[in-house]
């Protein structure tokens, strides 16, 4: 099963609310992308409504709050720190990778491509850092 959009931009890992509202999925489809989501296999993204919804919030009051605290940003010259986060989503991927996924990246080659992509985006920009 490939999630994709009409666009093009689905990638298959990323699950978007939108882009998911969006599929012809089966129930089994959707159950497996469900568990795939739970085992944090792939990424789920859900939307401004589904966000509101889940904190029992109106769509309208979400809304204008984030615009008003991203409009307050700018005005205030404060770029929101994405740097904690991403460093803790790093690890929380290699410490929760099951033994087989670690196998994996020393057996199949295309895994540790991935993987040494990844590495060496991380050392280019550390190395960028430095010079």
């Amino acid at each position: 099963m490939t999630l994709s959009s009409k666009n093009g931009n689905g990638n298959g890992h990323l699950i978007s609310g939108l882009s998911l509202a969006h599929q012809k999925l089966s129930r089994e489809e959707r159950l497996q992308l469900a568990v795939d989501v739970k085992n944090r296999v792939r990424l789920y993204t859900p939307t401004d409504a589904e966000i509101a919804k889940s904190f029992r919030v109106s769509p309208a009051s979400f809304s204008q709050e984030w615009r008003w605290q991203a409009e307050w940003a700018v005005e205030n010259g404060i770029e929101p720190d994405r740097t904690a986060y991403a460093v803790a989503r790093i690890a929380e991927g290699i410490n929760l990778a099951p033994p087989a996924a670690l196998d994996s990246v020393l057996s199949e080659p295309e895994a540790f491509e991935k993987v040494w992509a990844a590495i060496e985006r991380l050392t280019s920009h550390v190395n960028s850092k430095a010079a």
